[in-house]
């Protein structure tokens, strides 16, 4: 049970790291074909920008969930009715994030038809990491304003 909830808790680390490692090894294979082989992977290269959306979007998510996004605390600091201003961000944020998965729904909707240069697959492929940061921003950001805000 333990081990199941460790997995669950760091799944977007776990697929952060594999998409590292496989973006690693398709560029290092793609080297070796192309210099020993005199032959190129032709859809390396796509497949990789792919993962590195995917990669850039979860890692955005992590920080997220960690609550490590970058801020500037020394202008909060300063300010009177603190509490006020903490309810204002977090509405901002959240605004951000219903804004953000609707800007994903809209642009997977208007790249499905169009298919990707060289795997000629929908290039929506590239759209579906907004949709899901931007609910699980959503999630992320309002649990920890519930967490943070049990006491009132």
């Amino acid at each position: 049970m333990k081990f199941k909830y460790l997995i669950l808790n760091k799944l977007e680390e776990i697929i952060v790291i594999l998409l590292l490692l496989f973006i690693v090894l398709l560029l290092f294979l793609g080297v070796v074909c192309r210099y020993f082989l005199l032959s190129s992977i032709y859809w390396s290269q796509e497949v990789c920008q792919i993962l590195l959306v995917w990669l850039t979007f979860i890692g955005a998510i992590i920080l997220a969930k960690n609550n490590q996004e970058m801020r500037v605390n020394i202008i909060f600091k300063l300010l009177p009715f603190r509490n006020f201003f903490k309810l204002l961000q977090i509405i901002l944020i959240i605004s951000f994030d219903v804004g953000l998965t609707y800007v994903g729904i809209r642009t997977i909707y208007s790249s499905y038809p169009t298919p990707t240069p060289v795997l000629h697959i929908s290039s929506s492929i590239l759209s579906i990491p907004l949709l899901i940061t931007g609910i699980l921003f959503c999630f992320y950001h309002l649990r920890l304003f519930i967490k943070n805000n049990k006491n009132y």
